[in-house]
């Protein structure tokens, strides 16, 4: 494997969002899925690490930043090798249909469903999601299991606010009568 973050020096802002948001989804959803084992959490919680700490700066910044680069490009791959191996969830799987009814990116589309799916998640591996908030720099001490867990679920909202992406439907052109079409449709 050949990581060059130079490839992507020249990536817009908006693009470095949306392909960052996916991955750091393939890290989430590969730590806290059923099939997650110590190999793919050791690949997966590096991957959230590096990615939240580097996703501002490199969206922010752009090519001035290629250390952040590097460290998301970095963190992307072990992201992908955590998703490939233990599997991904919800949010990849709503993807589809809801990028091609929205009109908007892969990265878009799986960053927009990932806190509902970690929300509705939470119940299945509470401590994996108390985790994932601690690395995403989340402050948990003190915190009862169930409520830092909750705290990932709001890191991601804030990140996904920082990096001016959706996080409603509405903000994608959908209402409540395209999510029943679209139900019944699928």
């Amino acid at each position: 494997m050949i990581v060059d973050p130079a490839l992507t020096k020249d990536l817009p802002a908006t693009a470095t969002a949306h392909t960052g948001m996916d991955a750091l989804a393939h890290a989430i959803e590969g730590y806290t899925c059923c099939r997650a084992n110590l190999v793919t959490d050791l690949f997966a919680s590096e991957a959230i690490r590096l990615i939240s700490k580097s996703i501002g700066p490199a969206y922010a910044k752009g090519c001035a930043r290629m250390e952040d680069r590097y460290q998301m490009s970095i963190g992307a791959s072990f992201a992908m090798f955590a998703g490939s191996v233990a599997g991904v969830g919800l949010a990849h799987l709503m993807n589809i249909a809801l990028g091609k009814r929205a009109g908007i990116s892969h990265g878009a589309a799986v960053g927009l469903m990932l806190p509902y799916a970690m929300e509705y998640n939470l119940i299945s591996a509470p401590e994996k999601h108390a985790e994932v908030a601690r690395l995403l720099g989340e402050n948990t001490n003190g915190l009862s299991t169930r409520d830092a867990a909750l705290k990932s679920v709001s890191a991601v909202c804030g990140l996904l606010s920082d990096l001016d992406m959706p996080q409603r439907l509405s903000e994608v052109g959908l209402t409540a009568a395209d999510i029943l079409v679209w139900s019944t449709n699928s």
